[in-house]
């Protein structure tokens, strides 16, 4: 358990706020689910099962998290290839492209 809240600390000096709130419900799912088994006294096995189905959250929400950074590195990009470095203006290529959606209109 540790472990997780330790990996789950790193993790989360990167995330979104929506992505930390997700975050911390799924670990309250687990938490509930080890804290059922150990009241019950063994007789429901439920401690696999919440983190198995925490941890599928957590690839899940994983995923849509480094799709997020990926868009995000993505439209800087467009930003930067279509700037001129030197005055903030657009560049030739943005010029093209304008004149080539103008063209088609």
């Amino acid at each position: 358990m540790f472990a997780i809240v330790s990996a789950y600390h790193q993790f989360e000096q990167k995330t979104f706020s929506g992505d930390r709130l997700f975050m911390f419900y799924t670990f309250f799912v687990v938490f509930l689910g080890i804290v059922i088994q150990e009241v019950s006294g063994g007789a429901l096995r439920t401690t696999s099962l919440t983190i198995a189905i925490g941890m599928c959250f957590l690839l899940n929400r994983f995923n849509n998290f480094t799709q997020k950074v990926s868009d995000l590195k993505i439209s800087r990009d467009n930003v930067v290839m279509r700037t001129d470095i030197m005055t903030g203006m657009q560049n030739r290529y943005a010029y093209d492209e304008k004149l080539g959606e103008m063209l088609t209109l």
